[in-house]
């Protein structure tokens, strides 16, 4: 294995699978509570509508305070960062386990979203700083690896243990997880950084307010709340989002980094970022609710279909790995994408009586194509930035993903809500936000020659 300078090989293999295991835990989480709302609805005695904030508390944590613990983690080190969410989430999750009302799993949610923001903030970070070059597009592709297979496999799990058990096992999963990423990391990962910028709590309070605000309200009008405090809510959001911005146009290292999506090459795979993960997540959404009702595909069935998903994309990612070393990222990217928009059209055409084999070949495709994007995508995010932003430029990323799922999820409720009878609308939509990834890809390729990909 290739390794930074500064790190053996054993020590590099150990700060990967800290870091891998603690995504895991992320991951799977994430799996679990899609598939857990439904009995933690007749468990704990709370309508459908009040249970979706199990998910949004999480999302909304994560959201407002990613970039606050991306810069935290440039000043304090990577390490204690990294740490801290672990046990953050862990205890979190203990919480989670043993609540016994909305209240308690909310705020057990919402501080498992806070663990997973120190972890997810400086990831990126971590990885550029124990990989070398030649390794880095493996190394990610790997994570890509890990998220993919927690995506495959964890309906099947939380479907296995709400069966014969209760979400309490959910929950506790990742206890062992996160205590085995928090001994191997503790020893492992790198205790400082390059970065001697001091945090800016002014930017911290804008930033929690503006994407907090932002992302409550956008949540709460996909449900049809239309009310004058969800208004207010979505004005101090967009407020705080314009002097955020004013704020950090007069700073050289900000804690929203808009000195980096000041360089054409990062502000491209940044959108690039946002809109491929707008798109999957749109699909993803909208996919359980198209076989089931327009295919007529069995509850069972349709989980089975959707695995090829996360499958395609997990040899999507490994191959991307491999192939970033001989391809431009921009051009690699831009194919990925190209397949993902034409997957997503073909299977808005599908009719009742198609083939299963064909189902099953364009979600793999999907996935395949999310993941040939992935890699190279990310890899550009992460090395066309600053060593002393290194940190920054983690958060971003994280962010830019958050930005494209959370989108992509408001868009399908939207569409399954007030557009057409048809889901199938939402794949058209989406093929539309993947091949605008596509376009910002290429023309990533005009800037290659003057920083590396």
């Amino acid at each position: 294995m290739e390794r930074s300078s500064a790190y053996s090989v054993a020590r590099t293999r150990a700060a990967g699978i800290a870091t891998w295991l603690a995504m895991l835990a992320i991951n799977l989480d994430a799996a679990f509570i899609n598939v857990a709302l439904p009995s933690l609805s007749r468990e704990l005695h709370i309508s459908p509508a009040q249970s979706i904030w199990v998910v949004n508390a999480y999302q909304i944590a994560i959201t407002a305070s990613l970039l606050s613990w991306s810069a935290l983690g440039g000043l304090l080190s990577y390490r204690r960062i990294f740490l801290f969410g672990i046990l953050l989430f862990s205890t979190a999750s203990a919480t989670c386990a043993f609540a016994d009302s909305l209240e308690w799993l909310v705020a057990g949610r919402f501080f498992q979203g806070l663990g997973a923001a120190c972890m997810m903030g400086i990831f990126g970070a971590i990885v550029r700083r124990i990989y070398s070059a030649g390794f880095l597009a493996r190394a990610i592709s790997y994570n890509a690896l890990i998220s993919a297979t927690a995506s495959a496999l964890g309906p099947a799990v939380a479907g296995f243990v709400l069966t014969y058990s209760s979400r309490t096992w959910l929950f506790l999963l990742a206890i062992p997880l996160g205590a085995a990423a928090f001994l191997i990391g503790y020893r492992n990962l790198p205790g400082t950084s390059e970065e001697t910028s001091q945090f800016d709590w002014r930017s911290g309070v804008l930033n929690a307010i503006t994407f907090g605000g932002v992302l409550f309200a956008g949540a709460q009008l996909a449900r049809g709340d239309v009310s004058l405090s969800v208004w207010m809510v979505a004005s101090a959001g967009l407020v705080s989002g314009f002097f955020l911005i004013r704020r950090s146009n007069r700073q050289d290292a900000p804690l929203f980094p808009l000195d980096l999506l000041k360089r054409p090459l990062l502000r491209l795979s940044y959108l690039a970022s946002t809109l491929a993960f707008a798109a999957a997540m749109a699909s993803l959404v909208s996919l359980p609710f198209y076989l089931e009702h327009e295919l007529g595909v069995s509850v069972v069935e349709a989980g089975s279909l959707l695995a090829s998903w996360p499958v395609g994309t997990a040899v999507g990612a490994l191959t991307a790995g491999r192939l970033v070393s001989r391809m431009r990222g921009g051009l690699l990217s831009s194919i990925g994408m190209s397949m993902l928009a034409l997957s997503l059209i073909c299977i808005s055409m599908l009719q009742p009586d198609s083939d299963r084999i064909l189902v099953i070949l364009l979600l793999f495709g999907s996935g395949l194509g999310f993941g040939l994007f992935q890699t190279p995508n990310n890899r550009s995010m992460i090395v066309g930035s600053p060593h002393e932003r290194g940190s920054a430029a983690a958060g971003l990323q994280a962010t830019a993903r958050l930005l494209g799922q959370t989108s992509g999820a408001l868009l399908s409720a939207l569409i399954l809500k007030f557009g057409t009878e048809r889901p199938a609308s939402t794949f058209v939509i989406a093929a539309c936000l993947a091949v605008a990834a596509a376009a910002f890809s290429t023309r990533r390729l005009s800037f290659a020659t003057r920083v590396a990909e």
